[in-house]
């Protein structure tokens, strides 16, 4: 019966202990509700981003990126805004001048502030010291763009045609003595293997570290080029001789020389003879060689190689009786 009773005194001591913690509690949350709903004077902050920087100008140094303000608002909101900064766009048009320097004035910061926050808030001090900015000179330069694109071909395919880089040019804007450093951007590396369709692939511009700080107006470059099947061809085309002087005969051997067309697979079986022109220049015979030099004249476009598989041309001189 005694540890009965002992049991029941140590219960409502327990529960009138739980019962005043919970009033404590409860008492704190009302107090920190009707504290926190009443008007304060207090310090709220932002995160500074500055806008409608002309090209042509740049930000030198390190310029403020946080701006102090004392707003009359309900205490939450005041907390609210010290924990988590509002960022702040100062517009650079807005800027005031004196003595060459340029600084936004208060009534700007206020007018700039009070757009970010709540209707029920007013600013009544601005309590960053006044910060001044000052501008360099920007170049705006185009830099052309050099592709890092290794290709291993599948037997008999190639490309028909020179790679694509789009864009082939970019432009970059920064500070003179950094973009006259640059002549030229290259792309990332990358390499294909056993190709035997057509290349479309996209890429970055490898930009160094020093110059990250520069604004590039893309980085992002598509190679793209169209490869095809090709195929040999050997023909034999007849050689014409040019500038040959009146009265003169000129025999060539052999009268035809094979030359060695390399093309599509759709288009090396439409060549034909006359596509294509060899000649040799009489004015390049001398008493020193015995032979002349044939030349391709004229090819179709069609065709990617063309190699002349005779290099020199014996020939033969008479005079027309």
């Amino acid at each position: 019966m005694k540890r009965f009773k002992a049991f029941i005194k140590k219960i409502f001591k327990q529960r009138k202990a739980t019962v005043f913690m919970f009033f404590i509690l409860f008492s704190s949350i009302l107090w920190f509700l009707i504290k926190f709903s009443d008007s304060y004077n207090g310090q709220i902050y932002f995160k500074i981003n500055y806008v409608n920087i002309p090209e042509d100008k740049i930000l030198l140094g390190d310029p403020p990126v946080k701006l102090s303000a004392i707003a009359r608002a309900q205490g939450f909101q005041i907390l609210s805004y010290r924990l988590f900064k509002k960022e702040l766009d100062l517009d650079v048009s807005e800027l005031k001048d004196i003595s060459g320097k340029s600084y936004f004035s208060d009534d700007y910061l206020k007018e700039a502030i009070q757009e970010v926050i709540a209707k029920n808030i007013s600013i009544q001090q601005i309590t960053s010291e006044t910060f001044y900015l000052n501008f360099g000179k920007n170049k705006k330069k185009v830099i052309p763009v050099v592709h890092q694109l290794g290709m291993n071909f599948a037997d008999d395919f190639e490309l028909n045609d020179s790679l694509i880089i789009n864009p082939r040019e970019i432009t970059v804007i920064g500070p003179e003595d950094a973009v006259d450093t640059i002549s030229h951007l290259k792309t990332k590396k990358v390499f294909l293997k056993n190709i035997n369709s057509d290349i479309d692939i996209a890429t970055e511009l490898m930009i160094p570290e020093a110059l990250k700080h520069l604004n590039f107006n893309t980085e992002k470059i598509q190679i793209s080029g169209r490869v095809e099947r090709f195929s040999e061809r050997l023909i034999k085309i007849p050689v014409v001789v040019t500038n040959v002087p009146e009265g003169t005969i000129v025999n060539v051997f052999p009268r035809e020389i094979s030359l060695l067309c390399r093309a599509t697979i759709q288009n090396i079986s439409t060549i034909k003879i006359e596509d294509f022109t060899i000649t040799c220049d009489f004015n390049e015979i001398n008493s020193t060689t015995n032979y002349l030099i044939p030349r391709i004249l004229k090819k179709p476009s069609i065709i990617k190689e063309a190699t002349l598989i005779d290099k020199k041309i014996e020939y033969l001189i008479r005079r027309e009786e």
